[in-house]
């Protein structure tokens, strides 16, 4: 009990600082003095006197973090079913320095579960409650962006993650891109490194390298050519696997855009994915296409390769394909609608996690005019998969009162939901939501929210309680 009154008293005194320290808008920068420990240390600062401690970082400007953009944001959730509730605590941290040259960028986060709620048997245990303490530490980056080499477009090194990969690549290491070499915009990139995988123990053994060459082939073409090596020591076996990726782009004028992917991996066939974008800003139009097919099933192969197979043991090949289309009707309403499917290549391979369903929706959103400029969106959907006919709804509602609030609320189906920590599937899960955001200040933000689960089995609510504070 004195451990969750802890970390009440460290989020309210963390709102304080931040209440403080932005508290005067108009001050584009941010000065704060770091107070030599020698000259002060918290069990010499009573309760009574936080104030006057707080004021005396703010009047000593020896820092001055005006070439730090980031931000801090404190959560508090609390979770409850029928039987049984969870505490938790996070605080996240993101920063990057601005200089023309050099620059660092980092993004962090520090969870603690308050009520150390981690018996296996909890609705509420995740993989973090496999360690042996309720402090957890995660490091997502923390790389330097070196610009200073006029070759090259990109110079990082520390702890990156490149999402423009076939899949993507979270390392410890360095990436460098060079800049067009040719007049028909050609240009490298090389990668390598030891992949993170946070909630592994161990990462002797792994290894990710990789390079891929971009180049135009005319004014509307260009081509992309991927090469992905991993090495994965996980558990008692060890992997490695060479995915190789080309993709082919052709944008037919400003509006419409065609890609074409095709994967290999280990010298086999791994997939093939379509997608068609087309978007007019003047007549409010939008149409996507997606279609992709997976040729050949996947079994447990490096982590980036198989984020799901550790969990499935095999993804067998399917089909699916995504048709979504929005057209602006007037200035207050605009009609959206579309469908997607997805069928296994075998109808015997389908199972858990191997589903075949189709889905179609129609909905609209509607722009009221009005002083706090409302946005309502409704969506009417069906489902059928294994011999069943599902039909369900959504809605989104958000409203801005005065420039300050923003309130909002609405609900969404799931036919499936997967989480991949607890290794579970839930059926046919209805949420309702609803948040309310408070801008205190230029840079402080107070988010709250509640939401509500159903499905077959259980109820879930969940409640939010965030501080964002920008600097």
């Amino acid at each position: 009990m004195v451990y969750k009154y802890f970390i009440f008293k460290v989020f309210i005194i963390t709102f304080i600082v931040t209440g403080v320290l932005y508290s005067e808008e108009n001050d584009k920068s941010l000065e704060v003095t770091v107070i030599d420990a020698n000259e002060v240390s918290a069990k010499q600062i009573p309760v009574k006197d936080e104030k006057k401690f707080l004021d005396k970082i703010i009047k000593q400007k020896n820092v001055i973090l005006k070439n730090v953009d980031g931000y801090i944001y404190n959560e508090y959730r609390y979770r409850m079913t029928d039987s049984e509730d969870d505490s938790d605590f996070t605080s996240t941290l993101g920063f990057s320095t601005k200089n023309d040259s050099n620059n660092f960028h980092f993004l962090g986060r520090t969870s603690v579960d308050i009520d150390n709620n981690s018996e296996s048997n909890s609705a509420f245990s995740s993989i973090s409650d496999t360690y042996n303490k309720n402090l957890n530490m995660k490091v997502y980056s923390a790389y330097f962006n070196l610009n200073s080499n006029n070759r090259l477009s990109k110079f990082n090194l520390g702890r990156q993650s490149i999402y423009d990969t076939p899949e993507s690549a979270f390392f410890d290491g360095m990436r460098i891109e060079s800049k067009y070499l040719t007049s028909h915009r050609f240009k490298i990139g090389l990668y390598g490194g030891k992949p993170v995988h946070l909630y592994e123990s161990s990462s002797s053994g792994d290894q990710i390298l990789g390079a891929y060459a971009i180049g135009s082939l005319s004014s509307k073409a260009s081509i992309k050519i991927d090469q992905m090596r991993i090495k994965d020591a996980y558990r008692t076996m060890n992997y490695r696997n060479d995915l190789t990726n080309f993709r082919y782009t052709y944008r037919y004028n400003k509006r419409t855009r065609f890609s074409m992917a095709y994967s290999m991996i280990d010298n086999l066939d791994r997939d093939i994915n379509i997608k068609v974008k087309y978007i007019n800003i003047k007549t409010g139009t939008s149409i996507f296409l997606t279609s992709y097919l997976l040729i050949n099933g996947q079994q447990q192969n490096a982590l980036e390769f198989s984020s799901y197979q550790s969990i499935l043991q095999s993804l067998e090949p399917y089909y699916k394909t995504r048709i979504y289309i929005k057209k602006k009707i007037n200035d207050i309403f605009s009609l959206d609608t579309g469908l997607m499917f997805r069928t296994m290549k075998n109808i015997q391979d389908k199972g858990t996690y191997n589903r075949e369903y189709h889905q179609y929706h129609v909905g609209g959103t509607f722009n009221i005019p009005g002083k706090t400029n409302p946005v309502l969106s409704i969506n009417l959907e069906q489902w059928d998969s294994d011999n069943r006919v599902v039909h369900s709804y959504g809605i989104d509602y958000q409203s801005f009162i005065k420039d300050k609030y923003t309130v909002g609320f609405g609900s969404y189906f799931s036919l499936y939901k997967y989480d991949i920590f607890l290794n579970s599937e839930r059926d046919e899960v209805q949420t309702y939501h609803a948040f309310l955001k408070v801008k205190l200040t230029k840079a402080l933000n107070l988010r709250s929210s509640y939401s509500y689960e159903n499905d077959d089995y259980e109820a879930y609510h969940i409640v939010k309680i965030g501080v964002r504070c920008h600097f």
